[in-house]
């Protein structure tokens, strides 16, 4: 849990800092609320005259299960250490257009008529439950409000004139939701609507039942942010669970939350991105036949998603037609929220691990349920030179843009995805280190490190030649190897896997394997002719564990295992197909909240 800081500026001068209590922490470095359940990141942000980054998030301070749905807040300095704000809501359910929830939005770094030293955010206000996208939806049990603040983000004051819209446009027959408010300037659409104003811009996420999931955009008055003028459905309609492939695709569902857009650049080359959170989509495959332990339901079949597309004007409307698009995370992670960093120019972004796969009564005895990933960097990737893949033919891959070269090889453009590179600064001295281990080896295929902890970074740059059939990391394993978990990317098949089957010796908790899609390019530069390496960036906090690949890959889930602490390199297929030419393990000495 969090540690607690009365006033949010404490920190900056090396206060509250209370190093004895980190041993009692669950958690080192993901953020988790002081008690009760958790949900959404909300309204991350960055305040210029504090210097302070913010971040709200849905918070159940009554129980340990999702209900009475509140905003914790915390903030930070450097984004690696965070406190608490108060240990009570920043915001809860006070009013008639929010008796039942305020749920997820964003933040606003100014005031609402461009008033100096107030911070604003924008929230759903939900008067009436449930809200489910396959029940029929009435007209004002979601509106939008907000909130201000004048003392740097201790307190928040609903606006007086809440809600500033009382329910969706009422152009669209019947919804299956609309919320989840996010406010930002966008250039790019204002050079698509042909206006020379710098305007602000803000989206709501749902869909129209029977017809598709979307986005609705409004601009918004800088001098009144009360005022929001609706200009249509964001998204060029891309039908119902529209899923361009089954192995490389997430399904979008039927509708949407939490979509964020952005103008993503590399160089001289732009794009305009998407990410946002797809219901009433199918389950993913590999989950579809599980069998559940007694008590526990199926996981909720949800997709964190991204696309990336052209921004055209038809009449008086601007849309987004997609071009291509993928998955943001393939395990658990979703309603991911994100924000522009002024201080990096970067795109960051925060989503929510959920905990499906355990019994309630192991959380209530923990004190918490669910936790916030670790934060991330949202990139435009250019890789050059490319001829093709381990497999998949690159026409086939609708996760990438494929610009021809002159001299037959490819350029290659896709959303880049990693951890920030202020984790790096928790890291310390590495505690182990190995050079060109190759594997398998004649009398063994399983290298044990000396690492045993539950809280650990590691990094590894792999050359995976022919003959290899998998290769990766054993981990949280005991000294018999009775009880472990591994994560191994398979080049045959094209996929990264976590197997938890063997994670621990609990009945009552689900133990199901997460994977995703992944390759390795070739590439011929200037006629040298080479393969791709893998490169995995695993982070272990105790139970949650976020896997990385080739700055292109992300993959959430958690091992709850008790005491099993060893970590071992291993691969399978013909001697030395596998060399791990690099590979570096931190272990976590000290928590960051």
């Amino acid at each position: 849990m969090t540690l607690e800081a009365k006033n949010p500026i404490e920190h900056l001068n090396g206060k509250n800092k209370r190093m004895d209590q980190f041993m009692e922490l669950p958690l080192w470095f993901h953020l988790t609320p002081p008690h009760g359940w958790m949900n959404d990141p909300c309204a991350p942000g960055y305040d210029p005259e504090t210097k302070l980054y913010h971040i709200f998030y849905q918070w159940n301070p009554k129980g340990i299960e999702w209900g009475n749905m509140s905003w914790g807040h915390s903030v930070s300095k450097d984004l690696v250490h965070w406190d608490r704000v108060g240990d009570r809501p920043a915001l809860k359910p006070t009013s008639e257009y929010d008796r039942e929830g305020v749920f997820t939005g964003c933040f606003h770094a100014s005031g609402m008529h461009q008033e100096k030293d107030q911070l604003t955010t924008f929230y759903t206000s939900v008067n009436k439950l449930p809200l489910k996208f396959n029940i029929p939806y009435h007209f004002g049990q979601e509106s939008l409000s907000y909130a201000t603040s004048t003392d740097q983000g201790k307190t928040w004051t609903k606006g007086f004139d809440n809600p500033i819209l009382s329910g969706p446009p009422k152009s669209i027959k019947e919804m299956t939701g609309w919320r989840d408010p996010y406010v930002q300037k966008w250039e790019s659409f204002d050079k698509a609507r042909g206006v020379s104003t710098d305007s602000l811009y803000g989206i709501i996420s749902g869909g129209s039942k029977g017809v598709e999931p979307n986005s609705y955009i409004y601009e918004i008055d800088g001098n009144d942010l009360s005022k929001w003028n609706y200009l249509g459905p964001l998204v060029t309609s891309l039908g119902l669970n529209f899923r361009p492939s089954k192995k490389w695709s997430g399904d979008f569902g039927v509708n949407w939350e939490v979509t964020n857009f952005m103008t993503l650049k590399d160089g001289t080359t732009s794009q305009e991105f998407l990410i946002l959170g797809a219901e009433g989509g199918a389950q993913r495959d590999h989950l579809v036949d599980m069998v559940l332990p007694d008590g526990l339901q199926e996981r909720t079949a949800r997709w964190g998603l991204w696309m990336s597309g052209d921004l055209v004007k038809t009449g008086d409307n601007v849309q987004l037609q997609y071009k291509y698009g993928g998955i943001l995370d393939h395990g658990v992670y979703y309603a991911a929220n994100s924000f522009h960093d002024p201080v990096n120019n970067r795109r960051v972004v925060w989503g929510w691990i959920p905990e499906e796969d355990i019994p309630v009564r192991h959380l209530e005895k923990r004190g918490f349920n669910g936790c916030m990933g670790i934060m991330r960097e949202l990139f435009l990737l250019t890789i050059p030179n490319v001829t093709g893949t381990l497999r998949t033919p690159l026409d086939q891959l609708p996760t990438i843009q494929v610009i021809p070269n002159d001299n037959g090889t490819n350029t290659l453009h896709t959303l880049g995805i990693r951890p920030l590179r202020e984790y790096d600064n928790l890291h310390g001295r590495p505690v182990y280190t190995s050079d060109n281990l190759a594997l398998p080896a004649p009398d063994f295929a399983l290298y044990e490190t000396s690492v045993q902890s539950k809280r650990w970074v590691l990094e590894s740059t792999i050359k995976v030649k022919a003959g290899c059939k998998s290769v990766g990391v054993v981990f949280r394993h005991n000294k018999e190897k009775t009880v472990f978990s591994s994560i191994l990317f398979d080049p045959l098949e094209e996929e990264i896997a976590v197997n938890r089957a063997q994670s621990n010796n609990d009945d009552t908790i689900s133990k199901c394997q997460e994977k995703g899609p992944h390759t390795l390019f070739h590439t011929d530069n200037n006629s040298v002719k080479s393969q791709e390496k893998l490169k995995l960036s695993i982070f272990c906090d105790d139970f949650v564990v976020e896997v990385f690949a080739n700055d292109r890959f992300a993959l959430s889930t958690m091992i709850y295992t008790d005491d099993a602490l060893g970590i071992s390199l291993m691969a399978a297929g013909e001697l030395g197909s596998a060399v791990f030419e690099r590979t570096t393990i931190w272990e976590m000495s000290h928590g960051i909240f």
